[in-house]
């Protein structure tokens, strides 16, 4: 059963100052964290502020989860298979059979697995010309949508082997595919087969607001190491169904932690394990290079560090925001986190640290 009334989340003052040492070790301007375990205790922390000169972040404060939104899309399409409406083994050529691109082209015969479990050759994105035209210059968002999918089916694509290759633009395809079925929109099923019965009170789509009342986000600037608000324009790639099924998700840090509780009582659960849900946990392929210790099932890294634990990962960033969402099905416990920052020189050492703020 996924829907499951939660207590409310209770402050840790030791989650606390090990927060606070992660956050003065990168200079994160705010950032937020939860313990959780499948039962529903939740253990919180936050800290910082909102935006440089700006006020104090609090519990109930908005966070982008980026790509964690990919396993809710693959939750929200497992949902669909098990209603009968999906099957994992359907085709683009058969899902979008409504465009002759879909039936012809080369992605004809890649199937909503390899999609999901990113093995299907395609690039990391749509077209990013097609992308910027519309933040630079606008336009109709579905009409940009539209063209968008139209260019992808219409593409060629390196031969395909299944070698694992990370694509948001395979989770477009893969919502385009759900909503052809259903006739309704992304947002509308995510709601109805995610958000809602898990009780995420918090969560909605796009960007929180920029405008202080909410954690702005930042990045580094050009030169140095210095943060810089996030300006946002007029536009985001978050207006287009082609781009939202990758990660279109925001909510509170509680939030996360009930989504991932979710998830550990799914793992739990023999009967699921066995069943459509199942699917969701199972790495697709080999792994993505040699030595590497994750594989990749739907929307989650599945792990195995040093000390042979399970885990079960995803992060997610927008570019000035980051986000991290791990499972340990054997502890029955999980970790959520985020922050109002995002530099691409953070590694394996920021990953660590982060680890350490929880195990």
């Amino acid at each position: 059963m996924l829907s499951s009334s939660q207590p409310a989340p209770a402050s840790s003052q030791p989650m606390m100052a090990r927060l606070d040492l992660f956050r003065d070790a990168f200079d994160l301007p705010a950032a937020a964290c939860a313990a959780f375990d499948a039962g529903g205790e939740v253990v919180t922390a936050v800290r910082g502020i909102r935006q440089l000169g700006g006020t104090a972040a609090t519990i109930e404060d908005l966070w982008h989860y980026g790509s964690i939104g990919k396993s809710m899309t693959s939750l929200m399409i497992a949902r669909l298979v098990e209603a009968g409406v999906l099957r994992w083994d359907m085709t683009v050529g058969e899902g979008l059979a409504a465009m002759p691109d879909a039936r012809a082209g080369a992605l004809q015969d890649v199937t909503l697995l390899d999609l999901l479990a990113h093995r299907a050759g395609l690039p990391a994105d749509p077209s990013r010309p097609g992308l910027v035209r519309y933040l630079l210059l606008g336009g109709d968002p579905g009409r940009t949508s539209a063209r968008l999918l139209g260019n992808a089916l219409r593409a060629s694509r390196p031969q395909r082997d299944g070698d694992f290759q990370y694509s948001n633009l395979g989770y477009g395809l893969a919502g385009a595919i759900a909503m052809a079925a259903t006739g309704e929109d992304y947002r509308t099923l995510m709601r109805r087969y995610v958000l809602d019965p898990l009780e995420l009170h918090g969560a909605g789509f796009d960007r929180p607001p920029q405008d202080g009342s909410q954690p702005v986000e930042h990045r580094h600037a050009l030169w140095g190491e210095k943060w810089v608000a996030l300006k946002p324009g007029k536009r985001a790639v978050d207006d287009l169904d082609i781009v939202r099924p990758s990660g279109d998700v925001h909510g509170r840090i509680v939030d996360l932690a009930r989504y991932g509780a979710a998830h550990l009582r799914l793992l739990a659960d023999p009967a699921v394990q066995a069943g459509v849900l199942g699917t969701l946990y199972r790495p697709v392929g080999c792994g993505p290079e040699p030595g590497v210790d994750w594989n990749y099932a739907l929307g989650w890294c599945v792990e195995r560090p040093t000390d042979g634990r399970l885990l079960l990962w995803h992060a997610g960033s927008t570019g000035s925001c980051f986000a991290y969402l791990a499972l340990d099905p054997g502890g029955s416990c999980g970790f959520a986190f985020a922050t109002n920052a995002f530099s691409p020189t953070w590694d394996e050492g920021f990953m660590a640290r982060l680890r350490a703020v929880w195990l």
